[in-house]
C-alpha cells in the first residue's frame, strides 16, 4: 500500500503535469476562427428591386471604410433591411425589395397612343412601361404632326408637363 506521503506527491505531480500540458494542448487544438472578412478595396453590389413595377436596380460602389474587417455578421447588422448573397473578401452582394416604383418610373411619363387614345405611361423607355392612363384625347382628332409624334412615343419629366402637352394638342 502507498503511503499518504506518496499520494500527496503523486497528486502535486499529476496537478504539475496537468498545468504545464493543458496550455499547450489547449493552444495545440485551438479554434482559429478562419471566416473570410472584408478586404479594403472591396467592392459591393447594392441590388434593389421595386414591387410596383418590377425594375431591378445595381448600384456597385467601393466598401465604406468602417466595414473593412467585418466579418458577414458584422457587416450585415450595418444593412438593416438587405439581404445577403454572397460575401467574400472582395465582393460582397446585397439585395433589397421596396414597395415602391424605380426612380425612373416616378420621374418620367411616356405618351403614346394605344386604342385611339392618347396614353400615359410611367417610364420612360417602351421595353418597361407601366400604364398611368388613357386620357379622352381621341387621337382622329389630333394635327398629323402630334399624331406622328406620339405613335413615335414621347418622353417628358413629371405629371405638370403631361398636362401642358395635352393642354396643347388643341392649338
Amino acid at each position: 500500500m502507498r503511503t499518504r506521503r506518496q499520494v500527496v506527491v503523486l497528486g502535486v505531480a499529476a496537478v504539475v503535469l496537468a498545468a504545464v500540458l493543458v496550455p499547450l494542448w489547449r493552444e495545440r487544438h485551438r479554434v482559429v476562427d478562419r471566416s473570410p472578412v472584408v478586404a479594403e478595396g472591396a467592392t459591393v453590389l447594392y441590388r434593389t428591386t421595386h414591387l410596383l413595377c418590377g425594375c431591378r436596380e445595381e448600384r456597385e460602389v467601393a466598401v465604406w471604410p468602417e466595414l473593412v474587417g467585418c466579418t458577414r455578421e458584422e457587416f450585415m447588422r450595418h444593412l438593416a433591411g438587405w439581404t445577403l448573397l454572397s460575401f467574400s473578401p472582395t465582393r460582397v452582394e446585397v439585395e433589397r425589395q421596396v414597395e415602391d416604383m424605380c426612380p425612373d418610373m416616378v420621374r418620367y411619363r411616356f405618351l403614346t397612343i394605344a386604342d385611339g387614345r392618347v396614353a400615359v405611361y410611367y417610364g420612360r423607355s417602351r421595353e418597361h412601361l407601366l400604364l398611368k392612363e388613357v386620357t379622352q384625347v381621341d387621337a382622329r382628332q389630333l394635327l398629323p404632326e402630334d399624331r406622328e409624334l406620339l405613335e413615335q412615343g414621347l418622353v417628358v419629366e413629371g405629371d405638370g408637363e403631361v398636362e401642358r402637352f395635352l393642354e396643347g394638342l388643341g392649338d
